[in-house]
C-alpha cells in the first residue's frame, strides 16, 4: 500500500480546493435566490476563516474544517435530501442533457468541496502531533465551528421562511421514493 510522505501537501491542498469549492457554491447560488446573500457571506467568512487557520496548520482550524463539513454533508445526505436530488439531477442533465434545477448541481459541487474537506483537515491532524492539547484544539475548534453556524442560524431562519429554489420538492427527494 503506497504511504503518504509526511511532506506531502495534498491534504492542506484538499482543505483550501474544498473550501473553495464551498464557497463558489455559496456565491453561484445568490443568483438564483438574491435575498440570501448576507447568509451567504456570513459562511463564506467561516470558510476563509477556515483556510487561514488549516495554512497554519492550527488544529482547531482543522477541527472546525471537519466538523462543518461533516455536519452539512451529513444533515444533506440523511436529512434534506439535497444531496441524492443533486444526483438525480446530475443523472437527468447526463442522460437527457438537460438541466432542470441547477441549484441541485451546486450542491453536488459543495457537497465534494466538503469530502475533501473532511479527508484534507483528518489527514493533516494527524500529521501533526496528536498530543492531548492538539487534540484540545480540535474539539475547540469544532465547538468554535458549531458555534458559528448556530450564530448565524437566525440569519438562515428568517431567510428561509418561504421556500427557496434550493429547497428540494418532494417529487424531486430521490430518498422519499
Amino acid at each position: 500500500m503506497p504511504q503518504i510522505h509526511k511532506d506531502s501537501r495534498w491534504p492542506l491542498a484538499a482543505v483550501h480546493a474544498g473550501a473553495t469549492m464551498f464557497v463558489v457554491a455559496l456565491a453561484a447560488s445568490v443568483f438564483f435566490d438574491r435575498s440570501i446573500w448576507v447568509l451567504h457571506a456570513s459562511q463564506a467568512s467561516i470558510y476563509i476563516a477556515i483556510m487561514v487557520l488549516a495554512q497554519r496548520e492550527s488544529a482547531s482550524g482543522f477541527g472546525a474544517g471537519f466538523t462543518i463539513a461533516v455536519l452539512w454533508n451529513g444533515a444533506n445526505l440523511l436529512a434534506t435530501g439535497f444531496i441524492a436530488a443533486g444526483l438525480h439531477s446530475l443523472y437527468t442533465m447526463l442522460s437527457t442533457g438537460q438541466i432542470v434545477r441547477p441549484v441541485l448541481l451546486l450542491v453536488l459541487f459543495g457537497a465534494t468541496g466538503h469530502f475533501l474537506m473532511i479527508a484534507g483537515c483528518l489527514t493533516c491532524f494527524f500529521r501533526s502531533s496528536t498530543g492531548r492539547r492538539q487534540w484540545t484544539r480540535f474539539l475547540g475548534g469544532a465547538i468554535l465551528g458549531v458555534v458559528a453556524l448556530a450564530l448565524i442560524t437566525p440569519l438562515r431562519l428568517r431567510l428561509h421562511e418561504q421556500a427557496l429554489p434550493l429547497d428540494v420538492a418532494p417529487q424531486h427527494d430521490i430518498l422519499s421514493h
